[in-house]
């Protein structure tokens, strides 16, 4: 049964444009990524959703084939994906959460000094603050886990018993000699 459903697929002919519109596409397609590979991940990713491939498809084709691919930053990215110095930068639009007006928003503001700077601003929602510092958006104004906790989101660390400070934290007596020649000062 599957064998003749094959074969009944296999004689339909497509007319002789369509074909030759294909293989055109095709050999246009292959050659500009040859030739111009960043430009053509570039344009790929900012022509998505497609349909075909997913963008993290494209990304580790493009950088099997040598492009180098930057992540989103806050002060460099635009809402699209966009070529710089020869690389891909990902645009804001492609971090979760950070819809395309968002990004839009977000690229029209830039500069931003800091994150209370970014923070401060009107149209960037909590949500999309933290999207943009979980992706990396955010990595030069420090790791990450620091500024989920300025933002709020994170908790701080709980302190750990038979640290430095834990003493004074549970009660107002200076620990026992011998607690404190365990305790590790540096």
């Amino acid at each position: 049964m599957h064998l003749r459903q094959a074969r009944r697929v296999l004689r339909v002919r497509l007319p002789e444009v369509t074909r030759g519109g294909i293989r055109l596409l095709a050999y246009q397609s292959a050659w500009l990524r040859r030739t111009y590979p960043a430009e053509f991940l570039c344009a790929l990713m900012n022509a998505q959703p497609m349909g075909f491939y997913p963008p993290s498809s494209l990304v580790r084709d493009a950088q099997r084939r040598g492009v180098e691919v930057l992540p989103p930053d806050v002060n460099r990215s635009e809402a699209k994906c966009s070529l710089e110095d020869g690389a891909v930068r990902v645009g804001l639009g492609y971090v979760q959460s950070v819809g395309e007006a968002d990004a839009e928003t977000l690229e029209a503001g830039q500069p931003y000094v800091d994150l209370g700077d970014l923070a401060r601003r009107p149209a960037v929602k909590k949500d999309a603050l933290e999207s943009l510092v979980a992706a990396g958006a955010c990595d030069g104004w420090g790791p990450r886990r620091e500024l989920l906790w300025r933002l709020g989101i994170a908790p701080r660390g709980e302190t750990v018993a038979g640290a430095a400070v834990s003493w004074r934290c549970r009660s107002s007596r200076r620990p026992s000699p011998r607690a404190a020649a365990q305790t590790d000062w540096s």
